[in-house]
């Protein structure tokens, strides 16, 4: 990942030269992609030639207007309040509380569906893939709206955010300290 948020707009030249060193670094680590994220405006043939410089790792452009797009959308209307201090109007706090409220009735039909299936004396899925995790930057709506769980290391106490938890409030899942490597058990909701 390469950012580059400096204050107001920057030559092409400019732009380009962070992209470049960002596509060295990761050329040099052996990665098989890129995703540059920046403030900046990119017409669509100054797109065009960074996936060039970049050629052959997958790249991945988060320029000002795809930015833009992402937080303008209902999921990230939170986001946008708590980190840039954009105000939701009526019709986004519809849309927003329209979006929460369906994640939460399909969070209880999911609920309900594991209660019945432990009535009939079923069991709980095993995760196949193992959890990843992160270290907290803070405790925000970030975590409610990607569904990520805060963990506090058991042995080391060093915080950090457990991913892609399965939503199951009843299993206990495993994640490894990205400190210690202690492995704590983790009692998993994931809200998305």
């Amino acid at each position: 990942m390469s950012v580059y948020f400096p204050r107001g707009q920057k030559s092409f030249g400019a732009i380009r030269k962070k992209f470049q060193e960002g596509v060295n670094v990761a050329k040099r680590r052996g990665a098989s992609g890129i995703a540059f994220v920046t403030n900046q405006e990119l017409k669509l043939s100054e797109r065009a030639q960074l996936l060039d410089d970049a050629a052959p790792l997958q790249t991945d452009l988060f320029h000002l207007e795809r930015l833009a797009s992402i937080l303008n959308s209902p999921a990230n209307y939170g986001i946008r309040l708590e980190f840039l201090d954009i105000e939701m109007t009526k019709e986004e706090q519809v849309a927003y509380m329209a979006l929460m409220d369906q994640d939460l009735r399909r969070v209880n039909e999911e609920l309900l569906g594991v209660v019945k299936a432990l009535k009939r004396g079923g069991s709980m899925p095993i995760p196949s893939e193992p959890l990843t995790v992160a270290p907290i930057l803070s405790r925000s709506t970030l975590d409610a709206v990607f569904g990520d769980i805060p963990h506090k290391c058991s042995y080391c106490g060093f915080g950090f955010i457990v991913k892609d938890v399965l939503f199951d409030p009843m299993q206990l899942q495993a994640a490894a300290c990205p400190k210690c490597g202690n492995v704590d058990r983790i009692q998993g909701l994931r809200i998305f």
